[in-house]
């Protein structure tokens, strides 16, 4: 029977245990790789939005609304484009829920609903106030620009459709709308409004808040011009004596 010596095995002196001769290249080594993973660590910074909590909630909610107003335009109803006016109540009863896939047409809906929340999600994780800008315009100017055929249409677009949104959701909450109203576009254009409305009240807030971190930069560089604050003469306090106990 084959024996093996187990003194290839033992640690020489000045090496760690198990693997001859590397107790030195351990201390050369061995600090230096983890420092260098401490300091990637350190730069490693977590990933934060762009808003609070709370901002983000309030966004994805109103994008909600929004996107279930979309839907309901989507789904095919049996109401016909002559039925009279109904209730609000009334129409959601004549939806037939399982058929949003039925054509192409509601396809390309729902692909368009997608490429919403997509820039919606930019505009939650873009951290720059000129990016976050750029996405609600993006969003904003999309349906202005693919629906508009003339100029003045595209220039009234940004008034025209807010009013739309407003009249038609009263419309069809107070049941006067009828199956023209539902079927043949009024309808939908009360969700492509608001979602114009919720663009444009993001739009509005980057804007604001440009103007005020450009106002705070100008103020913070303009402020050492002015040099040191001076104290006046009547706020100038003279040291007396010390007293002598």
């Amino acid at each position: 029977m084959t024996t093996w010596s187990t003194r290839s095995l033992q640690p020489t002196p000045g090496s760690a245990s198990g693997v001859p001769g590397s107790r030195g290249l351990a201390r050369a080594l061995g600090p230096t790789w983890l420092s260098s993973i401490v300091l990637r660590l350190e730069q490693m910074k977590p990933f934060r939005f762009a808003f609070s909590t709370r901002g983000l909630v309030w966004v994805w909610m109103t994008f909600t609304a929004v996107a279930v107003l979309w839907l309901l335009t989507l789904f095919p109803t049996d109401v016909s484009i002559l039925a009279p006016t109904m209730s609000f109540t009334a129409f959601l009863g004549h939806v037939h829920w399982g058929g949003l896939l039925a054509d192409g047409e509601r396809i390309v809906g729902l692909l368009i609903l997608g490429m919403a929340a997509v820039l919606v999600a930019l505009y939650s994780i873009t951290r720059s106030a000129v990016g976050r800008l750029g996405v609600t315009l993006v969003g904003v100017l999309s349906p202005a620009i693919l629906l508009s055929d003339k100029a003045s249409e595209f220039a009234l677009w940004f008034v025209r459709m807010p009013i739309a949104a407003v009249a038609s959701t009263a419309r069809a909450l107070r049941g006067q709308g009828n199956g023209q109203f539902y079927v043949d576009g009024p309808f939908l254009f009360a969700a492509i409004g608001w979602w114009t409305v919720f663009c444009l009240a993001l739009a509005f807030r980057e804007t604001l808040l440009l103007l005020s971190t450009r106002r705070a930069a100008e103020h913070q560089s303009a402020a050492p011009n002015d040099g040191p604050a001076k104290a006046s003469g009547s706020s100038r306090v003279t040291k007396g004596p010390s007293s002598v106990s």
